[in-house]
C-alpha cells in the first residue's frame, strides 16, 4: 500500500490512516493532518480507520486446534516429542510399582496402564504422519523389531508438509504467515531504502552536472574555451 500524499510504500507494520478515502502513512498523518483533513473534507465526511494486522481468531495454534484423544488432524514435530515425553515420564514411573510389590493387582494395573498409554502414543503417531501427508496404516511399522527404531526417528526428525494436506491445515500456518509477512516488510523496507538512495543519487549527479556547467559558460566568456568546444562539452556533460 502507498501513501496517497508522498507517495512512499506503507509498511505493513505501520498503521494506515484513511481520511475518506485517502490513505496516508503515520509521517503524513502526523505532519500533514490539517492538508490532508482539509483535502478529506471537499469531498465529504471525514473518518479515521486504523487498520491492525493481527491473526484471525479461527487462526489458533496446533494446541488450541487439536484433540489429544482423536487420530484426526496433524501435530509438528515439537508437539509430538512434547507429547511423547509427557506420555513416557509418568509410564516409567507406574513401572516400577510391579516390581516393589509381590500382589497381582499392581500388575494388572500396570498392563491396563500400558495399554491406555500405548494407544495415546499411537494416536500421537498417526497424527504425526498424517503432518508427514502418511497415512495412519504406517503405523504398522512400528510393531517391527529394528525396522521400528528407523520409523521412530523418521517420524520424530521428518519435517511436516509446507500447507493444508489431505489431512488438515498446516500445525506451522500462524509461524509461516508471520514470517511471510516479515519477509515482505522487510522487502519493503529494502526497496524503500533503494529507491531513496537512487534518488539522493541522481540529485547528486545533476547538481553536479549544473555546477560543471556553470564553469564551462563561465570558461567561455572568458574566451578562455570557444563556441563549438563549449557546446561540445555540454553534450557531454548532458549525455547528449
Amino acid at each position: 500500500m502507498k501513501c496517497e500524499n508522498c507517495g512512499e510504500n506503507i509498511p505493513l507494520w505501520q498503521t494506515e490512516y484513511n481520511l475518506d478515502g485517502i490513505t496516508v502513512c503515520f509521517d503524513c498523518y502526523s505532519n500533514n493532518y490539517e492538508d490532508i483533513k482539509y483535502r478529506a473534507k471537499q469531498k465529504g465526511k471525514t473518518k479515521k480507520k486504523k487498520v491492525v494486522t493481527t491473526n484471525s481468531e479461527n487462526e489458533t495454534n496446533s494446541y488450541s486446534d487439536d484433540d489429544f484423544f482423536s487420530t484426526n488432524g496433524r501435530i509438528r514435530r515439537s508437539t509430538y516429542f512434547f507429547r511423547t515425553l509427557f506420555l513416557a515420564i509418568p509410564f516409567t514411573i507406574i513401572s516400577l510399582i510391579p516390581q516393589s510389590s509381590q500382589e497381582p493387582g499392581p500388575a494388572i494395573l500396570f498392563i491396563l496402564v500400558a495399554i491406555g498409554f500405548g494407544i495415546l502414543q499411537i494416536i500421537q503417531a498417526i497424527k504425526r504422519l498424517h503432518d508427514i501427508d502418511l497415512g495412519g496404516e504406517y503405523i504398522l511399522l512400528s510393531f517391527i523389531p529394528i525396522v521400528n527404531l528407523i520409523f521412530g526417528l523418521y517420524i520424530l526428525f521428518k519435517e511436516g508438509t509446507s500447507g493444508p494436506n489431505q489431512y488438515g491445515e498446516d500445525p506451522k500456518k500462524n509461524e509461516r504467515t508471520s514470517e511471510n509477512k516479515l519477509n515482505s516488510s522487510a522487502s519493503n523496507l529494502k526497496e524503500t531504502i533503494s529507491n531513496k538512495m537512487q534518488s539522493s543519487t541522481n540529485e547528486n549527479t545533476q547538481n553536479h552536472g549544473l555546477d560543471d556547467l556553470e564553469k564551462l559558460a563561465d570558461l567561455k566568456d572568458k574566451g578562455i574555451i570557444t563556441e563549438e568546444e563549449f557546446v561540445a562539452k555540454k553534450k557531454q556533460i548532458l549525455g547528449l
